[in-house]
């Protein structure tokens, strides 16, 4: 499924965490089509964990249940998530896998091209589980690739990247000669 432009935070697709997982937080904007989607998404694997038994109706109402799509407004009214979160649902999504990563062009890119704060197109897989270990059930979801869309204000305090070449501009020639190679 395709969740087009999402923020991204707590963003970790070049490396994997501690666990070996790459991850992001998607916020999806409550008034987006791509919330539509999600809930969408929620909504069958919630009937698909029902089907094939990960749990049963009972279980997916009760208060340990992980629903994995969180309401943003909620969150942030308690202060268990920032201000930032409201006017959105989330979700994490990992995976052990690294995610593909595109560039506005949908040419391959870097992955440090994503980061905090950034918009994007997720490609992401929302699912039913059940972890017998633990005891767990609910719905998660799967990063499987990242298509970056636009700068925007970072969410995690460091400046928005820009290009070297804008890095740089004060100390490009002025003019669009080639350097003179005898000068070396």
């Amino acid at each position: 499924m395709i969740l087009t432009n999402v923020r991204l935070n707590w963003v970790k697709v070049e490396r994997p965490d501690d666990k070996g997982k790459y991850g992001v937080c998607i916020l999806v904007p409550k008034n987006s089509p791509a919330a539509e989607t999600l809930l969408q998404a929620k909504n069958l694997a919630l009937k698909k964990g029902i089907e094939t038994q990960k749990f049963s109706k009972a279980q997916s109402m009760a208060s340990n249940f992980r629903a994995g799509i969180r309401d943003g407004d909620e969150e942030a009214k308690t202060g268990q998530q920032p201000e930032y979160y409201k006017g959105h649902w989330f979700i994490n999504a990992s995976n052990v896998s690294q995610p593909g990563v595109v560039d506005e062009n949908n040419l391959p890119a870097n992955p440090n091209i994503i980061y905090s704060g950034c918009i994007a197109h997720v490609d992401i897989n929302v699912f039913p589980y059940f972890n017998q270990e633990k005891n767990a059930r609910g719905i998660t979801a799967s990063i499987e690739n990242i298509m970056f869309r636009e700068h925007a204000e970072r969410l995690d305090g460091r400046p928005t990247p820009k290009p070297a070449t804008d890095a740089f501009a004060a100390f490009a020639p002025e003019s669009e000669e080639t350097p003179d190679n005898d000068m070396f």
